[in-house]
C-alpha cells in the first residue's frame, strides 16, 4: 500500500531527494483554497449584484408611486372637477364610469 492510498503524506527515507508525496499534498491543499476563493468571490459578487438591482427596483417603484396621483372626477358646487383623491371632502359626488378603479377609503 502506498502512502497516497493510506491517505497521509509519507515520510522520506532518502534525505537527498524531496518527497513527491509532500508536494502532491501541498498542491492539493493550495488548489482547494484557490477553488474556495473563486467560489466565494462569485457568491459575494452575485449577492452584491442582487442587492443593487433590488435597491434600484424599489427606488423606481417609489418614484412611480410619487408620480402617480390618483385623480377623481367629482361634482362639487354644481360643477364637475378633477381632483386628487386625497382632497375629497364629505358632500362631493363622485362620478364613476366604466373602467374606473374604486379603492376603499381608510
Amino acid at each position: 500500500m502506498t502512502s497516497l492510498q493510506r491517505g497521509c503524506c509519507c515520510t522520506n527515507s532518502q534525505a537527498t531527494r524531496p518527497d513527491p508525496c509532500l508536494w502532491r499534498c501541498h498542491l492539493l491543499f493550495v488548489h482547494d483554497w484557490v477553488d474556495a476563493t473563486i467560489i466565494l468571490v462569485i457568491v459575494l459578487g452575485s449577492a452584491l449584484l442582487g442587492f443593487t438591482q433590488e435597491y434600484r427596483a424599489s427606488a423606481a417603484v417609489a418614484e412611480l408611486r410619487k408620480r402617480l396621483a390618483l385623480t377623481v372626477r367629482v361634482r362639487r358646487d354644481g360643477a364637475v372637477q378633477t381632483v386628487v383623491s386625497s382632497r375629497i371632502v364629505p358632500g362631493d359626488v363622485i362620478e364613476l364610469s366604466a373602467g374606473n378603479l374604486v379603492l376603499p377609503m381608510a
